[in-house]
């Protein structure tokens, strides 16, 4: 097999504009220019991908998906391909333009194995990245078949960081510390490029803080181990909120705090709500706040009372059946993203969680939890999302209406008061401010970094005492 090797480093300076599991390989989804599916027909048939520029420039993309946090990640993409002109490779993230280039193919009519290299180092990746697919000559095509991602980095271990998130004042300098034992060196990554540094054992690196969220970090380059602290920077003045705030936090012994929730805790992991806040609880009292994050995407009051009752099944749940009574001191569950979505047919109008069935699915929920945990239980109301989407078309899913999202506050708030549990009204603090746009994503129903810092901050100020 022909191999050709590219290392990607995505650097943000470079851009325009600007873990356990493998990669699994999603469909392939055109957005530009046109392609089909079709079956090569020969003795070991293949199932290919055609692209074809057709007098304009052609846009394919893949869609690859992980489990776990994707950066830092070293993957082998392996395929077969054949065609004409020059077929262009591109890294990229879901969200916005930004994209680095990975490699130039130049193509034949006869099929060659081939094999690209890719390690993201973008700040913000996550689970997800796209590789896209680029024809630019007026008369160029290829065909792909038989590709698979190879996972080429082992998951985590060998390399620590002593804090993989961090709050902090743009310009501020500090240090960092990474332990490596049994390395003599290691490749250093500062939020824009690689440099090789000397290590015996531990790695203390000066970082002045950035204007924007980077992550720094190490990898092993022989096997390929890693690990990065995530910086993210606030404006002094909410640095100050949030630093009075926690300063009013007593923990006199260790506090294990789970949440439950949608695409809003999920979303993000190692640097969003959750992070946030247990940076603070852990700088007030150093190693006494645990968080666990047990949120999924898609996540219902019906599927966690399912999940947890019986009539379904996540490994979170798993996990928490086995917890011996005790071992949770605090639950938090933030949900309502999903359960009011509408479907507007042409027919019918229905939301996924029927109104009428919310009370008896969150009471038995409820019931579950103090039965099997005996722990502290705090219900958030839904955030106030920006309705989605614009279009009238049907049929079409619809999410964040305020009238749905308001009924759900307050069933919220009649069974808390009815089976003896905390609420903290997320919905109400946020439509108070004037900024709640700023909250969220453009056009995507999961929140911006303005909108983790709030939500950080109110749950912060509920453990702190203060009346909301």
């Amino acid at each position: 097999m022909r191999r050709v090797l590219f290392l990607l480093l995505i650097f943000p300076a470079l851009l325009p504009g600007g873990g356990h599991a493998g990669l699994r390989a999603g469909a392939m989804r055109t957005r530009e220019g046109r392609g089909r599916m079709l079956h090569r027909t020969s003795a070991s048939a293949r199932i290919c991908f055609e692209g074809r520029s057709a007098g304009k420039k052609y846009v394919g993309v893949k869609e690859l998906k992980g489990e776990t946090d994707l950066f830092g990640v070293k993957y082998k993409y392996v395929f077969q391909i054949c065609g004409q002109g020059v077929l262009k490779l591109f890294l990229r993230l879901p969200e916005g333009k930004k994209r680095q280039f990975a490699a130039r193919i130049p193509l034949t009519e006869k099929w060659q194995d081939l094999s690209v290299s890719f390690v993201s180092l973008l700040p913000e990746t996550d689970r997800t990245l796209l590789l896209e697919y680029v024809l630019e000559g007026e008369k160029d095509h290829f065909r792909l078949a038989n590709d698979r991602f190879v996972r080429l980095s082992p998951a985590g271990g060998g390399i620590r960081s002593s804090a993989p998130f961090l709050m902090t004042v743009p310009g501020k300098e500090f240090r960092l510390h990474f332990s490596a034992p049994g390395l003599e060196r290691v490749q250093f990554f500062d939020g824009l490029r690689e440099k090789e540094k000397k290590i015996s054992g531990t790695l203390e690196i000066a970082v002045k803080a950035p204007a924007e969220g980077i992550r720094t970090g190490l990898r092993d380059t022989g096997s390929g181990r890693f690990a990065y602290t995530y910086i993210h920077p606030v404006p002094a003045e909410r640095w100050k909120e949030f630093e009075d705030v926690s300063g009013s936090i007593s923990l006199k012994r260790p506090l294990r705090i789970l949440f439950f929730g949608d695409e809003l805790s999920d979303t993000r992991r190692n640097r969003n709500y959750i992070d946030m806040f247990s940076f603070w609880l852990n700088r007030c009292a150093p190693g006494r706040g645990h968080c666990i994050n047990a949120a999924l995407p898609g996540e219902t009051i019906r599927l966690l009372h399912d999940s947890l009752t019986g009539k379904g099944f996540t490994f979170q749940r798993k996990a928490l059946r086995r917890l011996p009574a005790g071992a949770v001191d605090v639950i938090f569950i933030f949900l309502g993203r999903n359960d009011t979505r509408c479907y507007y047919g042409r027919d019918r109008i229905a939301q996924t969680v029927p109104p009428e069935r919310l009370p008896h699915l969150w009471q038995e929920t409820l019931r579950f939890l103090k039965k099997h945990t005996g722990a502290r239980i705090v219900l958030m109301t839904p955030a106030p999302l920006v309705p989605s989407p614009a279009n009238q078309a049907l049929p079409r899913f619809v999410y964040g209406e305020p009238g749905r999202l308001e009924q759900y506050a307050e069933i919220l708030k009649k069974t808390a008061a009815a089976e003896q549990v905390e609420i903290l009204d997320l919905y109400s603090l946020m439509k108070k401010e004037k900024e709640v746009r700023s909250f969220f994503v453009p056009g995507k129903m999961i929140f911006s970094p303005r909108g983790e810092e709030f939500t950080a901050l109110q749950i912060l100020r509920f453990m702190a005492g203060e009346k909301q």
